[in-house]
């Protein structure tokens, strides 16, 4: 009889305790951290749909300014062979009333 009451109180009963402290334990420490949560003002669901929203429009600004520079970087171009085009122009018009080979 002896070796049943060890094994009762070395085994059975703590695993026992163990279950009990387990299954009553969770949900405590998760109605602890809800209420952290919530004092600390934690983002919530409303929140997280805002934040979600603003990310969205952020990316959508941001592409609109990839494509403005992308435009922007088109337009240097553009005005660089112009002016390139205009100088031509200008030193060809400088050229011609001076020729090499007249005084």
């Amino acid at each position: 009889m002896p070796t049943d009451f060890v094994f009762w109180n070395e085994v059975i009963i703590p695993l026992a305790v163990l279950a009990a402290m387990v299954t009553l334990g969770f949900p405590v420490v998760r109605g602890v951290v809800r209420y952290f949560e919530r004092k600390s003002g934690a983002a919530g669901e409303g929140d997280l749909a805002a934040l979600r929203a603003s990310v969205e429009e952020l990316r959508s600004r941001l592409d609109r300014a990839e494509d403005q520079s992308a435009r922007l970087a088109e337009f240097e171009e553009r005005l660089d062979f112009a002016e390139r085009l205009l100088t031509q122009q200008r030193e060809r018009a400088v050229l011609k009333p001076g020729a090499a080979g007249e005084p």
